[in-house]
């Protein structure tokens, strides 16, 4: 859950696209959260009119405990240092792999169903629902297909792998809103940005598994910028960026912000929309992405390259967007 940054000194223009570009796939991220977790209380009023998003199947029975403060953080440090091991084992982390491409294409296809199925209901007027339901049904099962070829033939990676990425934090961080309560989540978000910090600034367990990860292409974060060499942002050597910079040669410029990040800034969103309204998820999705915004601005002009803990930003603006939520809605 780190934020690696590697910028241009000479190009502020460059700078400034790719943070607008991560920060506009931030807040579509937390967007489609919003509208995956909508559609399915909205199918699941179809059938029971009076029912509240409180009493909704899709959510958890126990969205109201507090255990997870205690037993997520706690099983956030396992699962860093035993990856860090199971990892060291090729097949475990090809296998790995596999299973996330795999979340990823079935969570594009889910998200794909909802956009589709958002727009077509203008439709519905003017259609027969025979024809609209095809449509979703198709749009489906062609990103399925469609993804997995691009995928073996390796053609349109970096866009394939944004689409992908995207839409896999989208679902994830809706199922996260589903089972935990806004309160709940941010409690969570406090325990993990100190974690965060420990992680990233001091032992720097999750650094070593980025690089792990990043070696083997695994699908883990959020990369936007150019390449360097034919190599995706996470490639570069930290010494090779710090070199480019004494010497002020051109370098790469773009951000690599890690699913967890994606994924708990959506839960804020979502469990926002939960609790209010649709509204009010924008306008706490619209606080979270500031707040990343200005943190992006401040590393820019403290020219800081090495990888950044992102969670607190994100926790800040979750928790103003939740106060002036919660005050106008």
């Amino acid at each position: 859950m780190a934020l690696h940054e590697y910028l241009d000194m000479g190009n502020i223009r460059k700078a400034n696209l790719a943070s607008l570009i991560l920060l506009s796939l931030f807040a579509v991220t937390q967007v489609l959260g919003v509208l995956f977790q909508h559609t399915i209380f909205e199918i699941e009023k179809q059938e029971n009119p009076t029912i509240t998003k409180q009493e909704s199947a899709s959510l958890s029975p126990y969205r109201e405990t507090k255990m997870p403060v205690f037993v997520l953080p706690v099983l956030f440090i396992i699962a860093i240092n035993l990856y860090l091991f199971i990892f060291k084992f090729s097949f475990i982390l090809k296998v790995f792999k596999i299973f996330i491409y795999l979340s990823a294409i079935l969570s594009s296809a889910l998200i794909t169903s909802v956009v589709l199925s958002t727009l077509l209901s203008l439709l519905v007027d003017y259609v027969s629902i025979d024809i609209l339901e095809l449509a979703v049904a198709g749009g489906f099962y062609g990103v399925i297909l469609i993804s997995s070829i691009l995928l073996i033939s390796k053609r349109y990676l970096i866009p394939l792998r944004i689409f992908l990425g995207i839409s896999l934090c989208a679902v994830a961080g809706s199922a996260v809103a589903s089972y935990f309560t806004i309160e709940t989540i941010l409690i969570l978000l406090v325990v993990l940005s100190v974690f965060d910090y420990i992680f990233v600034k001091k032992t720097k367990q999750i650094v070593k598994l980025v690089e792990v990860l990043d070696r083997q292409n695994v699908l883990f974060s959020l990369d936007v910028g150019g390449v360097v060499g034919g190599r995706r942002p996470g490639a570069r050597d930290e010494k090779e960026i710090e070199k480019d910079i004494e010497t002020g040669e051109v370098i790469f410029t773009g951000h690599q912000l890690g699913f967890g990040d994606l994924i708990f800034s959506t839960g804020v969103s979502v469990a926002m929309y939960i609790d209010r309204n649709f509204t009010a998820a924008m306008v706490t999705t619209g606080f979270i992405t500031i707040s990343l915004g200005i943190y992006l601005y401040y590393l820019y002009k403290m020219k800081v390259t090495q990888p950044q803990p992102a969670l607190p930003p994100i926790l800040v603006g979750g928790i103003l967007g939740t106060i002036v939520s919660r005050l106008l809605f």
